[in-house]
């Protein structure tokens, strides 16, 4: 099951809502109506149905893939910190930004837990 939000309220509100409602066992789920395209080091999500693109680079496309495994908040970053040591300080504020971003672009949804 999808957890959807229909408030009205502006984007602004909803990244608002999200960040600050987010934990670490939150899960996402992909939105099954956008497609991958990948083009050398660049990557497309489209839906047709609604004439919407979304460029994604390698680390945002990741975090996509991981989120769409089921994985919660706190392993993406676990496994992001494994792969990325040197950064290991700034990913999960890079992580939780990313995903705030994918969920306003809606390629990304919120599981109803």
């Amino acid at each position: 099951m999808v957890f959807c939000i229909n408030t009205g309220r502006s984007t602004q509100h909803l990244l608002t809502w999200i960040h600050s409602t987010m934990d670490n066992q939150q899960r996402f789920t992909i939105n099954s109506e956008f497609q991958v395209e990948q083009f050398d080091n660049e990557i497309l999500l489209y839906s047709i149905a609604d004439s919407k693109g979304i460029y994604l680079n390698e680390t945002a496309f990741l975090i996509w893939e991981i989120c769409g495994k089921g994985y919660s908040l706190e392993k993406v970053v676990s496994l992001l910190a494994e792969a990325y040591p040197q950064s290991k300080e700034d990913i999960q504020q890079d992580v939780m930004t990313t995903i705030e971003s994918l969920v306003k672009d809606g390629v990304l949804v919120v599981a109803d837990e």
